[in-house]
């Protein structure tokens, strides 16, 4: 996680080192000298709100990102639905109650962030996590400020997006202050699934934070992929963008999704809406009933995010204006000459398949 160094006030007003008088300058005090009327005092630059200070939630509140649904709550009968499909990687026959008893061991061993991610997310993501292009302790240095710039970018411990060449190379520049998170263009870019965890030792309620602000920047994400080509913004209210905590075993799936401003000239308003949670060390059953929700989020977010990418080539490659409908088709690995659209293997979009 990033660390803020704070100046402690001590310092600020440190008196500077005594001026060597052995060859004394005459100067008058009625009229000050070239050096002393350029002299500048410094500025003290005041460090930026992270996650890590409580005020943090005040700063997203304040800014209409919300820690729960406020103006207007989604459907989430459908998704739970999705999420609640069984996955063939995790039966008895490929998971097996030695491999829980295993990864609970694990979990105990897990002390600090970097364990967490290195021995205990791998059993949970499974194997899809090979297949889907994610980074790690990316700062979105690169996007614009969803606030006012007084508090740090987002760095997720583990975020998903997509392949940069997957959408025309017109349309990530013209996005990119809302998509494009890194300078680094191998990054995964339309980031709209985060992942963030605490070790033993840490604070849940910093990873509830981090997961809060980065699903404001994935849903907004979603939303200028949604509208691109549109004279005007759309709000249709439903869920894109996902996220994940994981603490001590605990495991939190979170929605987020954004509405219209609600007073005239106003920001739009970020959601965050618990989905589910999950004792992960409690059985070998609710061990995959979480992982396999987990996963299935994963898939369920990929299938968002590339029909979004898929409808902005269909706009921008057709010169078309008006609102890009929402395709689940044919387009995706689609090339041509221009090198609008790379060439990427085609996943499987039946959710529980065996893919993971």
């Amino acid at each position: 996680m990033a660390q803020i160094c704070i100046i402690s006030e001590e310092y600020v007003h440190y008196p500077h080192p005594p001026i060597d008088d052995q060859y004394p300058i005459a100067v008058s005090a009625s009229r000050p000298s070239h050096s002393q009327k350029n002299m500048t005092t410094p500025e003290i630059s005041k460090p930026k709100t992270s996650p890590y200070n409580r005020n943090f939630d005040l700063h997203l509140t304040l800014h209409d990102i919300h820690p729960t649904w406020k103006s207007r709550k989604p459907d989430l009968e459908e998704i739970k639905a999705t999420l609640a499909v069984p996955r063939p990687s995790l039966s008895p026959s490929r998971f097996s109650e030695g491999e829980f008893e295993s990864f609970c061991y694990r979990n105990d061993q897990a002390e600090d962030e970097d364990s967490v991610v290195a021995n205990v997310l791998p059993a949970i993501l499974g194997q899809s996590q090979a297949n889907l292009h994610c980074a790690r302790n990316t700062v979105f240095a690169n996007l614009e400020p969803l606030t006012d710039g007084t508090v740090i970018a987002p760095k997720p411990d583990i975020y998903y997006g997509a392949y940069p060449d997957q959408l025309a190379k017109s349309t990530r520049n013209e996005l990119a202050g809302h998509i494009m998170p890194s300078t680094m263009e191998d990054k995964p870019m339309a980031p709209n699934f985060f992942l963030e965890v605490e070790g033993l030792d840490g604070n849940p309620a910093v990873a509830t934070r981090q997961a809060r602000y980065d699903g404001a920047v994935g849903s907004r994400a979603m939303h200028s992929l949604q509208n691109y080509g549109t004279e005007k913004p759309q709000y249709d209210g439903k869920v894109y963008t996902f996220s994940s905590v994981y603490h001590g075993g605990m495991l939190q799936l979170c929605a987020h999704y954004v509405t219209a401003p609600t007073t005239e000239g106003g920001r739009p308003e970020y959601h965050m809406i618990r989905i589910r949670g999950f004792a992960m060390t409690d059985s070998r059953d609710t061990f995959v009933e979480g992982a396999g929700a987990l996963r299935n989020m994963l898939d369920l977010a990929e299938r968002y995010r590339s029909d979004f990418i898929q409808a902005a080539n269909i706009s921008t490659s057709t010169g078309d204006n008006r609102s890009p409908r929402r395709h689940r088709s044919q387009v995706i690995g689609r090339n041509n000459n221009n090198g609008r659209v790379a060439n990427r293997p085609s996943h499987k979009w039946l959710i529980g398949s065996s893919f993971d």
